[in-house]
């Protein structure tokens, strides 16, 4: 709903979910584009977070966590127009300081459980970092949990 007030923008999904991937194309101001290391079906398939072939400035971006975090987070900051927008949601638990890190992907398929010590990550690649909760925004309520949060980062 908020994406029909914006003047066109260029959007990188990265894991697009269906759901939300069917939602964003329904405004036609903007360029979406959806990627992803192994899933089919996207516009750049085995783009690598950690390494992207794409050049300066070309994207806002969504992001889903990888092995290396802190390198997926300069790619994304280095194609981010200054001023651009990455909206950024991670597992994590919004109530625990520090993340808890996993030297394998057998712990729900990600190598961390963030904690809020994220926002300072986050803040060495991003001008300006805020937490959103989405179970419950703008006042509607999704069928999210209710901890759930992205942050939005401001190159």
């Amino acid at each position: 709903e908020c994406l029909q007030n914006i003047p066109g923008k260029k959007i990188l999904h990265f894991a697009p979910e269906p759901i939300l991937e069917n939602e964003i194309r329904k405004y036609s101001q903007h360029q979406y584009f959806t990627t992803d290391y192994h899933m089919s079906g996207v516009d750049y398939l085995g783009e690598d977070i950690q390494k992207l072939s794409f050049d300066d400035m070309f994207f806002n971006n969504v992001l889903k966590p990888v092995a290396d975090d802190q390198s997926a987070l300069v790619e994304l900051a280095r194609i981010s127009k200054t001023g651009g927008t990455a909206i950024i949601t991670l597992p994590g638990n919004w109530r625990r300081k520090q993340t808890k890190t996993f030297s394998h992907l057998n712990y729900n398929g990600h190598y961390r459980d963030y904690g809020l010590d994220v926002i300072e990550l986050l803040q060495c690649s991003f001008s300006r970092v805020t937490k959103r909760k989405l179970f419950n925004y703008e006042g509607k309520r999704y069928a999210i949990k209710p901890l759930e949060t992205a942050f939005i980062c401001i190159k």
